[in-house]
């Protein structure tokens, strides 16, 4: 191989591999199937974690007990695979239930859920497709076929060096190189635009959110507590002053006010009634990849139901409930992060976290309501024996209970609760 062809050799197996890892997504894109990357075991040993499945798209009356389907777990944004145990077509319904689980699942799956039935399933390869999905994964692919079309470049100028010397050393191009090096050219440009598109809808976000603070939203001196202390349920300050009349009139559907104490955690909270309006809709109505931190569908809107479920997006600038991540990455965030208030029009209540777990997008977390019962108990119970710590705050049947629920970097989901011990 001439010196000069080596560059070039050497872009052109970059540019396979890159294609060739592309291809278990795009391909069957293209013939009608979405896949998805299995992150929990509930379907072990049938589907391990870790495989890729294959979904096509069906009708519900196409489902028969014993198919595996793919829903959406609504506000999560996550999307489940289990087995069909019951087609209840008067209902709209499904029954569902993970092949490594003792019990069907506890909420019925409704037929507007439905994504299809899974077909294929490779093991393993979940895993690589996941790595290459991430953010970091895309910037490598991208990076990779810069590196390629450089190396195509480079290898034109040395041929043109040695074109003197060696006139035969000088290849006529192939027709892959001809179509590699622009296909090369169109994906250093298409993952530009996406990265600036994406850069650009977190600046306008994060604007968004800073104004809605200033002007709504003015900051209470003396809200601070010392992390360990034990507060009565009268020590405590209102954190936020919030115009509720004046954010109403941004978006009548603002329920309240999210404020952790010692944090900029600091965001209205919606409420529509669904699980998907404000996955990627800003508070005033505009599109987001942010979204908005609101209440899960079936919650009461009032925060009086005693577990209440709170969804906000991971992002990697930490705004919205990105910064949860540090009660599981540092060891002492905890001690100084312990408390989030919620202010309504009416009321403003405290919580302290007495709990937080990474779990399943189909985790039994996702409950909800409850009434004050042993059933409620023995739920609370399970989420002392999930916790990745030993709080030592107390929490019973009685209380009301948030959960803070939003993406995490396991592909699972991380929740962080806290109960109520204060309000005004």
């Amino acid at each position: 191989m001439k010196k000069a062809a080596v560059p070039g050799f050497i872009s052109n197996l970059i540019l396979f591999a890159v294609i060739i890892l592309c291809i278990p997504v795009t391909v069957p894109r293209f013939l009608g199937y979405q896949s998805y990357n299995i992150v929990s075991g509930s379907m072990e040993p049938e589907i391990p974690v870790g495989s890729l499945v294959y979904v096509k798209s069906a009708m519900p009356q196409e489902v028969a007990v014993g198919d595996v389907i793919a829903y959406s777990s609504g506000a999560s944004e996550a999307v489940i695979t289990h087995r069909v145990t019951a087609n209840h077509a008067d209902l709209r319904e499904f029954t569902t239930k993970g092949d490594a689980n003792a019990r069907e699942d506890l909420a019925p799956v409704g037929y507007e859920r439905l994504i299809g039935k899974v077909e294929i399933h490779i093991a393993g390869l979940g895993r690589v497709c996941a790595l290459f999905a991430s953010a970091s994964g895309k910037m490598s692919l991208l990076a990779l076929v810069m590196l390629a079309v450089a190396l195509r470049l480079f290898t034109v100028v040395l041929q043109k060096m040695f074109q003197k010397e060696e006139q035969s050393a000088v290849r006529p191009k192939s027709k892959v190189t001809t179509l590699l090096v622009p296909a090369g050219i169109l994906m250093i440009a298409a993952g530009g635009y996406v990265l600036a598109s994406t850069q650009m809808n977190y600046q306008n976000s994060n604007e968004l959110y800073e104004d809605l603070n200033e002007e709504f939203a003015g900051t209470r001196t003396g809200s601070e507590t010392s992390g360990g202390e034990t507060e009565t349920k009268a020590d405590w300050t209102v954190g936020l002053a919030v115009d509720f009349n004046k954010l109403k009139e941004v978006n009548p559907e603002v329920a309240g006010w999210i404020y952790f104490e010692n944090e900029d955690i600091s965001y209205p909270v919606m409420y529509s009634g669904e699980d998907d309006k404000y996955l990627h809709t800003a508070m005033d109505g505009t599109s987001a990849v942010a979204g908005s931190i609101f209440i899960e569908g079936k919650n009461k809107p009032d925060f009086s139901d005693s577990h209440t479920i709170i969804y906000g997006h991971n992002m990697r600038n930490l705004s919205m409930f990105g910064k949860l991540r540090y009660y599981y990455r540092e060891e002492d965030y905890y001690k100084d992060h312990q408390y989030f208030q919620v202010i309504t029009e009416d009321k403003a209540y405290r919580y302290r976290i007495f709990a937080y777990e990474n779990v399943s997008a189909d985790s039994f977390i996702y409950s909800v309501p409850f009434a004050a019962d042993d059933s409620f108990g023995e739920f609370i119970d399970k989420l002392y024996g999930l916790s990745l710590r030993d709080t030592g705050v107390k929490a019973d049947k009685n209380d009301h209970i948030i959960t803070c629920s939003t993406c995490s970097t396991t592909g699972n989901r991380f929740v962080v609760h806290g109960v109520r011990v204060g309000e005004q």
